[in-house]
């Protein structure tokens, strides 16, 4: 029995065989995409043979193309606003943001999000983003659903810095559709650095030193302070 030999050619002394005689098979034929894109987040789940394309459901879809252009254009737009001025993004719901053709209530926070990132990067927040290193998380947020976002309906974001302490700073979101307004939140967030909360008036050198008062009264911001306590004493029944 004799075996036909693969053509191969030399290149600085290294055999190179233009292609394969017999192609190996793709470990992703048969597949579908959901299956593929978990064994490419998983890949131990394929080798072990717990495979379960079903868990890839569990996945997020991450906002990151909009986030990009958000940053992009808060970048190219410069160091626009004032700390006290809002910030106004538009946006478009789409399919994989809804649930039963309407926008899914974890939607709401993650739009919420990017406004924070717009409002803090054209406040004159990049040096304490990048530069800096600060890490921003949200400690409370409260969310008063009015309206449902339907499918591939546009609408606009507005977010404002409204209240802040030696720790914290509240911000106000508010989602609009025309002149009608769908969901109204507000949001208690800060700052760390190694681990630790970095005061405001930290955070407020590196936005140039600028600094207002509260754009709440007193009294709104004690019904805040309450409905936060009656959230830290809960527990599990």
């Amino acid at each position: 029995m004799t075996f036909c030999k693969r053509p191969r050619s030399f290149v600085n002394g290294f055999s190179i065989y233009p292609r394969p005689l017999f192609p190996r098979r793709n470990r992703f034929a048969g597949k579908s995409a959901l299956s593929v894109l978990y064994c490419i987040a998983d890949p131990k789940a394929e080798s072990t043979g717990n495979f379960n394309p079903s868990l890839f459901n569990t996945y997020p879809m991450r906002l990151y193309m909009r986030l990009l252009r958000v940053i992009m254009c808060a970048l190219l737009r410069g160091r626009n606003l004032y700390i006290s001025e809002p910030s106004i993004l538009h946006f478009i719901v789409m399919p994989w943001d809804c649930v039963f053709r309407r926008a899914g209530n974890d939607r709401y926070h993650a739009f919420m999000d990017l406004g924070r990132i717009d409002l803090m990067i054209r406040m004159g927040g990049w040096n304490a983003l990048a530069l800096q290193r600060l890490q921003p998380f949200v400690l409370t947020a409260h969310i008063q659903y009015r309206h449902s976002l339907q499918m591939f309906q546009r609408f606009v974001l507005q977010t404002r810095l409204t209240h802040w302490d030696n720790k914290f700073f509240w911000m106000e979101h508010v989602f609009k559709c025309g002149n009608r307004i769908m969901a109204t939140a507000i949001s208690r967030n800060g700052f760390t650095l190694n681990d630790r909360i970095v005061p405001t008036e930290a955070v407020f050198l590196l936005l140039n030193g600028e600094k207002v008062s509260s754009l709440y009264p007193l009294k709104s911001i004690s019904i805040i302070h309450a409905i936060e306590s009656l959230l830290r004493g809960l527990k599990f029944i």
